[in-house]
């Protein structure tokens, strides 16, 4: 109703400030609670965006809550039924946590058949993988992923020196062009 959606308003709007004074006050259980129910059901992806960024900021404390959230987010994220925005959207929440138990899902995402926005989100996502997941999946599907993603793929690479390596072993064999690669990212390998 009007009365609610115009009191999330005001709790997002409160909560935002108070992060951009870098002086956020600690969420209680029930902040949470509102914010991951904003995200889900809230018609306005601007409100939507703006709930899972302040639970990018605070975190989700109740374990079951934040399991429970991620699992929802999951099934959105590979369900082709829901737009393109709200499966966007639902990607970038698994990475609220360690999104190892989600790579194959993020992998079946990462495909010329579906919209950009959901292979970047995706791609992000599986970035936030701790390990080299994301750089050993972008290498085996690189003839598959088109230009706009391949550049997104590109910078998953510069994160560390040993993603770094793996990219200039990648050049060195042919797999990826170094043309491909651009003067700033050229520069950076080159400082390794």
């Amino acid at each position: 109703n009007g009365g609610e959606a115009a009191w999330q308003g005001a709790v997002l709007s409160g909560l935002a400030g108070g992060l951009r004074n870098r002086k956020p006050s600690p969420l209680t259980e029930n902040d949470q609670q509102l914010l991951v129910k904003t995200f889900f059901d809230h018609p306005s992806g601007d409100v939507r965006k703006a709930s899972l960024q302040l639970l990018k900021n605070t975190g989700i404390n109740n374990e079951a809550l934040a399991i429970s959230s991620i699992k929802k987010a999951a099934a959105i994220a590979g369900d082709r039924t829901q737009t393109n925005e709200k499966r966007s959207e639902a990607i970038n929440f698994i990475a609220l946590r360690n999104p190892t138990p989600y790579i194959d899902l993020l992998k079946k995402i990462i495909v010329p058949q579906e919209h950009p926005t959901v292979q970047l989100a995706a791609l992000s996502t599986l970035n936030a993988v701790p390990d080299m997941t994301v750089n050993k999946y972008v290498l085996q599907e690189w003839t598959m992923l088109t230009p706009g993603i391949r550049d997104a793929a590109l910078a998953t690479f510069m994160s560390n020196t040993q993603r770094m390596a793996l990219l200039l072993d990648a050049v060195e064999s042919g797999k990826i062009q170094a043309s491909s690669l651009g003067w700033s990212r050229t520069s950076s390998l080159m400082g390794q």
